[in-house]
């Protein structure tokens, strides 16, 4: 009797342990992710976000953006998320904008745990800038490293999703 308490008592503990290691593990792999977007919580500056900064002048479109607003909403706990504005005081192309408005909400979603939303922004991502490329507005330069980037991105959260 005594063992098989034992038993059940270490059963517990270990399916406790797993559960607690699997949540940490998944919340690294989602920091993974938000890394490889690069948004970061509003502190742009790396991955997919560095990317499309190094690449701006692949730009080509002739509708130009004063500053880009990207608006990010987070997790206030119960009830709505709070919405915060990211404004990139700089002139710029509207199109390199829009691919700053996708890291946004990609790495909004990843932070509220809505990983499958995510997935579909960052697949709406990667055929923006397919097309952008096709229809001449995304030069050559610039489309490979931001093609990658971005599906670095979707990679990185289609295996979050797998887990």
């Amino acid at each position: 009797m005594k063992r098989a308490k034992k038993a059940a008592v270490a059963l517990a503990v270990g399916t406790a342990m797993c559960a607690v290691l699997g949540t940490a593990q998944a919340q690294v792999y989602v920091d993974t992710c938000r890394n490889l977007g690069g948004f970061n919580s509003g502190t742009p500056g790396m991955g997919a976000w560095a990317t499309v900064q190094a690449n701006s002048t692949a730009f080509l479109s002739r509708r130009m953006v004063q500053s880009c607003e990207i608006l990010y909403p987070e997790s206030s706990g119960k009830g709505k998320p709070s919405k915060n504005l990211v404004i990139l005081e700089q002139q710029m192309r509207q199109d390199e904008c829009s691919m700053y408005r996708y890291l946004g909400s990609i790495d909004s979603k990843l932070a509220m745990a809505k990983v499958g939303d995510a997935y579909v922004v960052s697949g709406e991502m990667i055929s923006k800038i397919s097309s952008l490329y096709t229809t001449g507005q995304l030069g050559p330069d610039g489309y490979d490293p931001i093609f990658k980037a971005a599906t670095a991105v979707q990679t990185c959260i289609y295996d979050l999703m797998s887990q």
